[in-house]
């Protein structure tokens, strides 16, 4: 699955460097999951996608994954602008978009968290946003891991790289 995000990562940071959005991205070397890679392919980049879209210029994008407890946590944060209190609790349903003069033109369908809503329950696992400490949006995901899952997969692999 790291390998997964790290692929979907790499094809968008051409556009992170356009926008001069730093990642930073810590993740452990292997993670076990037993899961639809097209689905998890299809978050991972919604991910990726609402982060460039909404993410200021000269932002940021962290993207922290870690194992605890047989489960696998990942913490996407992203800089600047971030919502307001009361809104985070609908941004995972279908059509809500954060500003009512959004259009598809100017933003999403508001369709794109929902379906990683979708997804991560699909895969039993849970999915909440929250205020990020970056200035932006908090997205808090987290998996069941099968028995499998060896405690030696946790080491951290750290990528960081700035974009220019």
């Amino acid at each position: 699955m790291v390998q997964q995000i790290e692929l979907a990562i790499n094809s968008y940071r051409g556009r992170f460097a356009d926008k001069k959005i730093t990642l930073n991205i810590i993740l452990p070397s292997v993670v076990t999951l037993h899961a639809d890679p097209d689905r998890l392919a299809q978050l991972w980049h919604n991910l990726l996608e609402n982060s460039l879209l909404y993410t200021h210029s000269a932002g940021s994008l962290r993207i922290q994954g870690y194992v605890s407890q047989q489960r696998f946590y990942l913490i996407w944060q992203d800089s600047a602008p971030g919502l307001l209190v009361d809104q985070y609790p609908f941004i995972f349903e279908r059509f809500y978009r954060v500003e009512s003069s959004r259009n598809r033109a100017n933003g999403g369908s508001g369709l794109g968290l929902a379906i990683c809503y979708n997804i991560v329950e699909a895969h039993g696992g849970k999915i909440i946003a929250q205020a990020s400490s970056l200035g932006g949006v908090k997205i808090s995901i987290e998996f069941p891991l099968d028995d499998n899952h060896k405690s030696q997969n946790v080491c951290v692999a750290i990528i960081t790289a700035t974009v220019f």
